[in-house]
C-alpha cells in the first residue's frame, strides 16, 4: 500500500481523469476497422493498453467504477458482448493492482504488465465466448488483434509518459 500512500490527494484525481481519457480515446479509435491486403485489422484491443498502464495514483474505488462504464462503453461502441470487456478491464486491474506499485512503471516493467493483460483478456475471451456461443473463439482472429494493439504498446506508453512529465512540469512551475 506504501505506493498509493506515495502519491499527493491532489493528483490523485488529475491521475485517474488523465487514465479515463486516454481509455476513451482509444476506445474510440479502437471501433476503427482497417482492411489492408485482403485482411481486416481490428484495433479494439488498443484500450487495453492504457488500462494495462493504469495509473498507481489513481483512487482504487473510482477506478473500478471508471473501468466498469468504460468496458461497457467498449462493448457497446463496438457490438460485442455486454459486460465482456468491462469483466476484462476489471479483471486486468485486480491482477496488475497498480495502487499497490511503488513508483511508476518503465518500459520492461510496462511490456510485463501488458503480457498479464493480454493473458487476462485471451482467457476471458475464450471462457466467456465458449459459454455465450457454445464454440470456442477465432485463435487467429484473436491473437492477431493482441498482436496489432502490442505493436501499439510502445507508442501508447511513450505518450503516456508524456503526458505525464508535461503535467508534472507544469505543476512545478505554478
Amino acid at each position: 500500500m506504501a505506493g498509493f500512500t506515495s502519491v499527493l490527494p491532489s493528483r490523485r484525481a488529475g491521475h485517474l481523469r488523465q487514465a479515463v481519457m486516454l481509455v476513451f480515446v482509444l476506445t474510440v479509435l479502437g471501433v476503427i476497422n482497417i482492411s489492408a491486403f485482403g485482411w481486416n485489422l481490428s484495433l479494439q484491443w488498443l484500450p487495453l493498453v492504457a488500462v494495462a498502464l493504469w495509473p498507481r495514483g489513481a483512487y482504487p474505488i473510482y477506478s473500478i467504477i471508471a473501468l466498469l462504464i468504460l468496458g461497457v462503453f467498449q462493448d457497446w461502441v463496438s457490438f460485442g458482448v455486454p459486460g465482456q470487456w468491462a469483466l476484462i478491464y476489471l479483471l486486468t486491474y485486480a491482477f496488475i493492482r497498480p495502487f499497490e506499485r511503488i513508483k511508476t512503471l518503465n518500459f520492461g516493467g510496462g511490456l510485463v504488465v501488458w503480457c498479464i493483460a493480454m493473458t487476462v483478456a485471451l482467457v476471458t475471451i475464450a471462457f466467456t465466448g465458449r459459454v455465450i456461443y457454445s464454440d470456442w473463439p477465432n485463435w487467429v482472429v484473436l491473437f492477431r488483434m493482441a498482436g496489432i494493439a502490442s505493436l501499439f504498446f510502445p507508442l501508447i506508453w511513450y505518450i503516456r509518459r508524456g503526458i505525464q512529465i508535461f503535467i508534472h512540469n507544469r505543476e512545478m512551475n505554478a
